[in-house]
């Protein structure tokens, strides 16, 4: 289980992955956390750890790579035609 500040950065990054196809630069990370590069390189640390992310090379952020996201859940399957049944 992640802490909320490692879960608002793995956030940070996959809102930024989704909506650019690219990782943010350190810059942008900095701005958005408020927190010096030893202390992201940290939580990143700790998400690898965890396993939320791959990260091959710790002086780029081009080359962490999500496993998945963690914290969307997905709906139970259904036929679709409960929803009109249900009303």
């Amino acid at each position: 289980m992640i802490n909320d500040a490692e879960q608002k950065l793995y956030r940070i990054l996959f809102n930024h992955y989704t909506k650019h196809r690219s990782m943010p630069p350190w810059s942008l990370l900095k701005a958005r956390t408020g927190l010096s590069q030893p202390e992201l390189m940290k939580r990143l640390e700790s998400l690898q750890e965890a396993g939320h992310i791959l990260w091959d090379d710790p002086d780029s952020l081009e080359s962490v790579r999500m496993n998945k996201d963690p914290f969307m859940k997905s709906p139970p399957p259904s036929s679709g035609s409960a929803y009109f049944m249900d009303y």
